[in-house]
């Protein structure tokens, strides 16, 4: 799942946010395995991942300067990945 996920959405996080408080790469693997690490269910895992691996990344954005970053992040991650589908109306994060 991180190599289907993690390394486009670290790449695009990288150079399409600012944070107020700088994460390293590795602890956004670690909030995601935290998360999941009592989530897991066979068939769903895909579906878990996906929830915790975008909480994990989205957590740390706000908005700054008038750039709401979870917005943009979420509507990045609806158009790029397809295979979980989200309601059309609001944010991953709703």
């Amino acid at each position: 799942m991180f190599e289907k996920y993690g390394s486009e959405t670290l790449l695009w996080f990288l150079k399409n946010t600012r944070v107020q408080v700088n994460m390293y790469d590795i602890c956004l693997v670690i909030a995601c395995c935290s998360l999941l690490q009592n989530l897991l269910v066979g068939s769903a895992f895909e579906y878990w991942f996906v929830f915790c691996f975008t909480w994990a990344v989205g957590s740390c954005l706000t908005e700054i300067d008038g750039q709401d970053f979870r917005k943009i992040f979420s509507n990045w991650w609806k158009d790029e990945m397809k295979t979980i589908k989200y309601s059309s109306k609001g944010t991953i994060f709703d």
